[in-house]
């Protein structure tokens, strides 16, 4: 909810038919002798939201007349992966000794330096520059009281 409200405003929920019917059989368990959701859709881009991207074009020549003759050379869409609480998780899963995490980056490129050191600390049992605690995945299920952060 902290997540939901923090950014209610800006969200604009909409329902595409093809994407809804192209994830329903990932719904059930799939047999391990034949490809499953995830090999099917290796990368995934969502529907565009042309409404949404013209308006902001519009909105941004408005703003700022430098860009009025500015036009559209080509659109694209994609998933942004992040955690609900906004933060990166680089951490260990309690429950599988050897297996850590590093993923939710929204940030990408300019997180990326800084989330692999902090990894590779976890991994090798380096003592980490930065306290790892907030990018914990048990975060989501030990009771934590978390926020959204910006």
């Amino acid at each position: 909810m902290p997540a939901f409200e923090a950014n209610a405003a800006a969200l604009r929920p909409r329902f595409s038919p093809s994407t809804f019917w192209r994830w329903v059989p990932s719904a059930g368990k799939v047999p391990l002798d034949r490809p499953g959701i995830f090999e099917q859709t290796r990368i995934y881009e969502p529907e565009l939201a042309v409404r949404a991207i013209d308006e902001g074009i519009t909105h941004l020549q408005q703003t700022m007349p430098i860009f009025e003759r500015g036009s559209v050379r080509e659109r694209w869409s994609g998933a942004m992966q992040m955690a609900i609480d906004n933060m990166p998780i680089i951490s260990g899963v309690d429950s599988i000794p050897g297996l850590y995490v590093g993923t939710g980056f929204y940030y990408g490129l300019t997180m990326g330096p800084g989330a692999g050191i902090l990894l590779a600390d976890l991994v090798t049992g380096a003592r980490p520059s930065v306290d790892p605690k907030n990018y914990r995945l048990s975060r989501f299920s030990d009771g934590s009281d978390f926020a959204y952060r910006m």
